[in-house]
């Protein structure tokens, strides 16, 4: 195990949850959809199939679990990994890290809920 000091400000939680984003850079193009895999009140981690740029501004709009419309979030990508999911078709994807720039405290306070519900079982 290596000794890489922690640099996240916030809790996070798993999350796999379908996401849209938009891509600033490109406002023509349609919403890319993708999935999560975890959330923290300062941003989150997606899953994409293309390749996102460091400092790329994102609009996402992010359906979390218990609530019946998605919240609507600025976001900033902070990092990008690529991977190979096959080394027979050679099919790569990428793991992004976006932290939230833009959106309403009452989207902050739903991610914060889900994240309270997820890591405390059984209380809301």
């Amino acid at each position: 195990m290596d000794n890489v000091p922690e640099r996240r400000k916030f809790t996070r939680a798993l999350l796999f949850a379908e996401i849209i984003f938009k891509r600033r850079k490109t406002p023509d193009e349609p919403g890319q959809v993708s999935i999560t895999r975890n959330i923290g009140r300062g941003g989150l981690c997606i899953i994409s199939s293309i390749k996102l740029d460091d400092g790329e501004i994102l609009d996402l709009s992010i359906s979390l679990p218990q609530e019946d419309k998605a919240i609507e979030v600025a976001s900033r990508v902070v990092w990008v990994k690529e991977y190979t999911i096959s080394e027979t078709i050679q099919a790569k994807r990428y793991t992004v890290g976006v932290e939230f720039f833009g959106g309403s405290e009452l989207a902050m306070e739903k991610i914060d809920r889900y994240i309270a519900s997820h890591n405390n079982p059984g209380k809301s």
